[in-house]
């Protein structure tokens, strides 16, 4: 029998696609926090097209939701390599949220399998192993250059 849990901390992302956008919503909850962080991404550019935040439950909730506004500062940044120095670059850690921006990796690779069940499902064999290759190089193991 395993032992009860003193703490406890769930995350979830989901994609949705319309017009043209990859709309993720990232969500983080624990006995302190729930945290909803959503972002609008256009499909073909990668670029971000609106970020929304909502501190539903937070330890200071006249304090962190002011965070919601840095985030809003990556609004034109475009996913792609180096997304996440990118924003560690522009958000600031006494100015930001450590959850936020947690959500906000998730929600950049989540975007990103967004993308593959988007474009390599409708793909077979040698044709949808060529397109993960581009994809997904040096992601993982089994798309380093070891194996590719």
């Amino acid at each position: 029998m395993r032992p009860i849990p003193i703490y406890n901390r769930q995350k979830s992302t989901r994609t949705w696609f319309k017009d043209s956008n990859i709309i993720v919503e990232s969500f983080l909850e624990d006995p302190v926090h729930f945290i909803r962080l959503k972002v609008i991404i256009n499909f073909e550019t990668r670029v971000i097209k609106d970020i929304e935040t909502e501190f539903i439950r937070s330890p200071y909730e006249d304090i962190c939701p002011l965070t919601g506004n840095e985030y809003k500062k990556i609004i034109g940044l475009k996913i792609e390599e180096g997304f996440n120095k990118k924003v560690s670059e522009i958000i600031k850690l006494d100015k930001g949220c450590t959850h936020l921006t947690t959500l906000l990796r998730e929600a950049a690779d989540s975007f990103i399998q967004s993308i593959f069940y988007k474009t390599a499902d409708t793909k077979e064999g040698k044709e949808r192993r060529d397109l993960l290759k581009t994809m997904l190089k040096d992601t993982c193991l089994a798309y380093s250059k070891d194996y590719v």
